[in-house]
């Protein structure tokens, strides 16, 4: 038996092909838009009104909302029209202006005691009139009037402060040059000055013997009457019987006085004057001076 031998076949060699990746394009989409609150509304025409797109956000367009609401049913005031005076007038009184001049209230003032002689609440009384005619309302004239009044009262009383000092500054000045003379010689020219002050009010007398000039001018005219018309029981105008006993009174009646202190540096120029005075005084009873 003839064993059949194989004679191995050449393989094919086979070449693998070559394998092409595949390249994937991306496609960017387009963004979409956000939807905003106001595309909630069916109305397009709401979508696109701009007094609500300013509003960001639907709780932002809430409050706005809620505001305006809490204004519904508050009374508007209507412009006048300028050529109807009645229309005028009721736009004034509209406006908070009291129907007549008379229903301003005066506003309530603390004014010290001794300014109280410089105001008057009947000055507000004319400027009712004036206020009611420009339209104030009880507030602005309580406010104008209030204001204004304490500016002047304060104005006021920065003059009287200047001008007591001047005062103060003027005695002191009529003390040194009167010097120990000078109780005495107020004293005769307070009782001159009454002479000449007959129906003068007695607070215009006082006042006037405040001032140092009127003090020396006075004191000058009872140096100037002549001694020898009280000799001759003469009556002059710078002395009588009552301005004599009315110093006397205050000289020598007045515990204190430089009459009765010995340590006072005018005590011997006004006993000297007591003297004068009490002879002057026997003068004018002797001649039947009343």
């Amino acid at each position: 038996m003839t064993d059949t031998v194989e004679t191995p076949q050449p393989q094919e060699t086979v070449t693998p092909e070559p394998q092409v990746e595949e390249v994937k394009t991306e496609v960017k989409e387009e963004p979409k838009a956000v939807p905003s609150w106001h595309d909630s509304f069916s109305d397009d025409a709401l979508k696109a009104d701009e007094s609500i797109k300013k509003y960001k956000t639907l709780d932002d367009f809430g409050k706005a909302f809620k505001e305006k609401d809490s204004l519904i049913g508050r009374k508007g005031v209507i412009l006048p029209n300028e050529k109807d005076p009645k229309d005028v007038e009721r736009y004034l009184n509209e406006l908070g202006r009291p129907t007549e001049a008379k229903n301003y209230a005066n506003p309530e003032m603390e004014i010290e005691e001794d300014m109280k002689q410089f105001y008057s609440e009947d000055k507000l009384e004319g400027f009712k009139n004036i206020a009611h005619k420009h339209g104030l309302t009880q507030k602005q004239f309580e406010g104008l009037t209030k204001e204004y009044s304490e500016n002047q009262l304060a104005e006021i009383k920065g003059i009287l402060q200047a001008q007591n000092q001047q005062r103060e500054a003027e005695t002191k000045g009529l003390m040194n040059e009167w010097l120990v003379d000078y109780d005495a010689n107020t004293k005769q020219a307070e009782l001159a000055l009454k002479a000449f002050s007959k129906d003068v009010p007695p607070e215009k007398v006082d006042a006037l013997m405040r001032d140092a000039d009127v003090k020396r001018l006075f004191f000058n005219i009872s140096q100037v009457i002549s001694e020898d018309k009280f000799r001759k029981g003469e009556s002059v105008a710078g002395e009588t019987v009552q301005t004599l006993q009315a110093y006397i009174d205050s000289t020598v009646k007045t515990p204190g006085s430089s009459f009765h202190d010995q340590n006072a540096p005018d005590h011997k120029a006004t006993k000297q004057k007591v003297r004068e005075t009490y002879e002057k005084l026997e003068v004018l009873r002797k001649a039947g001076a009343a």
